[in-house]
Order: C-alpha cells, then sequence, then structure tokens
C-alpha cells in the first residue's frame, strides 16, 4: 500500500468474516501481511483486506480456491519438503525406526518408501507413518534381508524430494 497513515485501520476477512485486526502497524515498507501459520485445506477461501481513514476506504480481495489454492498448496508441500531433516536411525525396544522432521505436516505431502530401489511393502513388521512433525519408517525385529539403503521421498505435488540412508552396518 502507499500513502497510509498510523491511524490507518486495517481489517482482515475470510468469506466475508472478519479475523484479524491490525491495530499496531508500521507502514514503512508499505506492506500489509496476514499470517496463516500451518497453512491447510481449511484455508482455501475469498480474503479481503479492508483499509479505512478520514480519507475514505480501500480494499483488495483475494480468491483463494480452485487453481490458485492447487498451486499455493503445492508450494507449501514444497518448503515442507525442503525443510527435511537428514534421515537419522533410531534403536526401538522393537527393532529400529528411520525417521525425518519437518517443519510441520500436511496429509497433501506424499511420503514413500524405498529399500534397495523397491517400494516397501507395508506388513505387521514394518509400517509407516507420521506423529507431530516426525515421519517416520519402523521396522521390527530387523533381518539381514534389511541392510541396505532407504529412501523417503516426499512429493509435493509437482517434484519428488528425497532423503536417503544406508542401513548396512
Amino acid at each position: 500500500v502507499a500513502n497510509i497513515k498510523k491511524e490507518t485501520h486495517i481489517v482482515w476477512y475470510k468469506d466475508e468474516r472478519e479475523i484479524s485486526v491490525d491495530e499496531k502497524h508500521d507502514f514503512k515498507d508499505g506492506i500489509c501481511t496476514l499470517l496463516i501459520t500451518e497453512f491447510s485445506k481449511k484455508d482455501a477461501g475469498f480474503y479481503e483486506v479492508i483499509l479505512k481513514d478520514d480519507r475514505g476506504k480501500d480494499k483488495s480481495r483475494l480468491k483463494l480456491v480452485d487453481e490458485a489454492f492447487n498451486e499455493l498448496m503445492t508450494e507449501v508441500c514444497r518448503k515442507i519438503a525442503l525443510s527435511a531433516t537428514d534421515l537419522k536411525i533410531q534403536s526401538t525396544a522393537e527393532g529400529i525406526r528411520l525417521y525425518s522432521f519437518v517443519t510441520y505436516y500436511l496429509d497433501d505431502l506424499k511420503v514413500n518408501w524405498s529399500h534397495n530401489g523397491a517400494g516397501i511393502k507395508y506388513t505387521d513388521r514394518v509400517k509407516s507413518g507420521v506423529t507431530g512433525e516426525q515421519i517416520w519408517l519402523q521396522i521390527n525385529e530387523p533381518t539381514p534381508n534389511d541392510k541396505g539403503k532407504y529412501v523417503m521421498e516426499l512429493f509435493d505435488g509437482k517434484t519428488g524430494h528425497q532423503k536417503t540412508v544406508d542401513l548396512s552396518g
């Protein structure tokens, strides 16, 4: 925004419902920001910001649905995938766990595991999952056949991002 005063009142709306009022702002850079943490499907909708002061009112709208929303979700998933830490190995009472942490997890981020170049078949002995921000593969009662290279691929909707670990020692 340009030509704004400290007295300017800023209100954000989503789907015509007020969601945030910016009472304290410093517009040296001319930017109004609405921060949405842990963005997900529930955040799709129509956004509007209204600025008011003694000179009048102005508004701006963003239609964040359909293709625009899908593009944004792909970018959010890409950022999450890029945040993944290197794969680590942890001993558990049941066996071993391979894991990585991400900044936060969304179901839209597809996770695939492979072992020595082949997709993993999940059984009662080999399971994968997510706990909070930890993406994991649990191998109970490991055998020599479980040695080798493991790859965790995070697919953001356009690109695969891989983390690998060699479990051969």
